[in-house]
């Protein structure tokens, strides 16, 4: 009743999933069937020392092969072709624990949760990495998709994955979990993403244009809520600009006039924009005092203005568009 399939999509990844698939061995629990879910321009092959490792742990393993399929159609299919009664995720560039599914599985089934969400920690080698971290994930461990282990008939109630986006199908999801109210917990074993590694700054302005782009036409509140900002942002900034002539009439000597109100106000939208991108959000997500000073702050707010800039653009290219 409570077997395991464990569904991996793969994307022109091929070195990532060698690495993942090689890290399976020292699992302390395997799943009983890996389905690996290919849409690489050319077809991935698994390797015979990987394929005799299975038949030895009785792990029956396919492989889908269908081109260009966005990551959750991927899921998707990997679902259709799984036969067990649970269901685990992992991408390519995520690393669990060797506990990660014995732990994740015993507690599902022990205390009757509906599912358990991933834990998963992003990983940074160099000061850029780290930098593009602090700007974007953080150091504490994120609820996420990858990671995550669910009963069956978690997916009959919420449905499947959208596959039509290129991102932001898995927090979709996500979300229409949580509006179901399903008993969900989040997985004490971490596991680690290792999709930074080779990263520069123009790789993630281009990957947050993508993600942003693809998640602009679902129907979750993040960019909604972006919206408002941007857009409350915009109305305090006219209001700055037209404060003295709506209220004094542009007059001196009115109790009303404001000297120097538009100065004032863009300086201040900026150092609260400084305050909340340099420190407090970096600050949230677990970064130290000590790795913000004397000069990384700076590093992080140019990179978050950029971001937040590329952002909004997507949001507004994927409107029109």
């Amino acid at each position: 009743m409570n077997k395991i399939s464990l569904v991996i999509p793969s994307n022109n990844n091929y070195i990532q999933l060698c690495k993942l698939l090689d890290s399976i061995n020292q699992w302390t629990l395997f799943p009983n069937e890996i389905i690996i879910v290919d849409s690489s321009n050319i077809k991935i092959q698994i390797s015979e020392q990987f394929k005799i490792f299975c038949i030895k742990k009785n792990i029956i393993l396919i492989l889908k092969y269908k081109k260009n399929l966005y990551p959750g159609n991927a899921r998707n299919l990997g679902i259709k072709n799984s036969q067990y009664n649970l269901i685990a995720f992992l991408d390519v560039n995520t690393f669990p624990s060797n506990d990660w599914l014995k732990s994740n599985a015993d507690n599902l089934v022990n205390n009757k949760f509906n599912g358990i969400w991933g834990a998963t920690i992003y990983d940074a080698s160099n000061i850029k990495e780290k930098i593009i971290r602090a700007a974007t994930y953080g150091i504490k461990p994120l609820k996420t998709l990858p990671g995550s282990i669910f009963f069956r008939d978690v997916f009959q109630k919420c449905g499947n994955f959208i596959g039509s986006v290129r991102a932001g199908e898995d927090q979709d999801w996500m979300v229409r979990v949580k509006l179901h109210n399903l008993n969900i917990a989040t997985s004490s074993e971490y596991i680690i993403y290792r999709g930074l590694s080779g990263f520069n700054y123009l790789d993630i302005l281009k990957k947050w244009f993508r993600n942003y782009h693809g998640a602009s036409k679902l129907p979750y509140l993040r960019s909604h809520k972006d919206w408002y900002f941007y857009a409350i942002s915009t109305i305090l900034i006219l209001v700055a600009f037209n404060w003295n002539a709506i209220m004094a009439n542009w007059y001196s000597d009115s109790v009303f006039y404001i000297p120097h109100i538009t100065k004032i106000s863009i300086s201040l939208i900026l150092i609260a924009y400084i305050i909340l991108r340099g420190f407090f959000y970096p600050l949230k997500k677990g970064l130290s005092l000590k790795f913000l000073f004397p000069f990384n702050f700076i590093k992080i707010i140019i990179l978050s203005f950029a971001l937040d800039s590329i952002k909004l653009f997507a949001f507004i290219y994927g409107k029109f568009k």
